[in-house]
């Protein structure tokens, strides 16, 4: 607890020149030329042990998504809705593997589109598009995806999800959890580096091991503990989007009774740049 304390409070001063530093770079063109973040975010999680919901926003568009998932059977339903006046439709796409599942539109303030699936395995992956009315261009977007179940059971567990969401023009917060590992935190945008600070606190169960992973296009920082202590993955050097993972990786008393997993069970979900 104190060593949580300690680097807080770090962090709060860290902050605290950082926006210091923000309000000076403001003015200048690196800051005011970025694209900004509000209205972005995107969510997933399991609510009972059979039904998945997930939810995604953009400027002035909005989807929100359910599921049933009968051990890696899953079906889907949603609605995306246009809810501001401002000359920009949505667009989702979903695959369910590699099938397309739907391709819906919806242009005009106020208005909304429903879908829904017949049954499909595998990943749920959403392309989730702002454009601009009239045309195919295409002036926000991002994809996420809902990890299969079919050889992973535990991701049944409610609770277990990931999310992230802008809090302000450059600054984001994430969590992702599963039963025996979590990661959380929050980054920034540094604007006198244009580049993208993470600083992520993973933690796994009580006598579970974990690693946890922070990547972007130009660098990789991994961490891992056991037992509930809590490693801090942090830097202040990443570029364009930030991968998160946290994946338990087995008991901490690997033996006959408890082997290590042919493969840990992991989480996942990227933070895309605005545009």
């Amino acid at each position: 607890m104190l060593r949580i304390r300690a680097r807080r409070a770090a962090l709060l001063v860290i902050a605290a020149l950082s926006g210091v530093a923000s309000t000076v770079a403001a003015s200048t063109p690196a800051f005011a030329d970025l694209p900004s973040g509000v209205g972005y975010s995107a969510s997933w999680d399991y609510y009972t042990s059979t039904s998945y919901r997930y939810t995604a926003t953009l400027p002035g568009i909005r989807l929100t998504g359910y599921g049933t998932d009968s051990n890696g059977t899953r079906t889907t339903l949603g609605t995306i809705s246009d809810i501001a006046a401002d000359s920009r439709c949505g667009r989702v796409v979903l695959y369910g593997g590699s099938t397309l599942l739907a391709d819906k539109t919806v242009c005009g303030n106020g208005t909304s589109v429903s879908y829904s699936t017949a049954s499909f395995s595998g990943v749920l992956s959403i392309v989730f598009h702002r454009i601009v009315s009239g045309t195919t261009t295409v002036d926000h977007s991002y994809t996420f995806a809902v990890p299969s179940s079919v050889n992973d059971p535990q991701l049944r567990t409610v609770g277990t999800g990931a999310s992230w969401t802008y809090t302000d023009d450059h600054s984001f917060e994430f969590a992702l959890h599963r039963p025996t590992v979590s990661l959380t935190g929050n980054g920034a945008h540094q604007p006198w580096q244009n580049q993208r600070s993470v600083l992520a606190d993973l933690e796994p169960g009580a006598f579970r091991c974990a690693t946890g992973r922070v990547q972007s296009t130009n660098l990789t920082v991994t961490g891992g503990d056991c037992n509930g202590d809590i490693t801090f993955i942090d830097d202040w050097f990443f570029s364009g989007w930030v991968l998160l993972e946290a994946c338990d990786t087995g008991s901490m008393f690997t033996n006959v009774e408890n082997p290590v997993p042919a493969l840990p069970r992991c989480v996942s979900i990227q933070v895309p740049t605005p545009r």
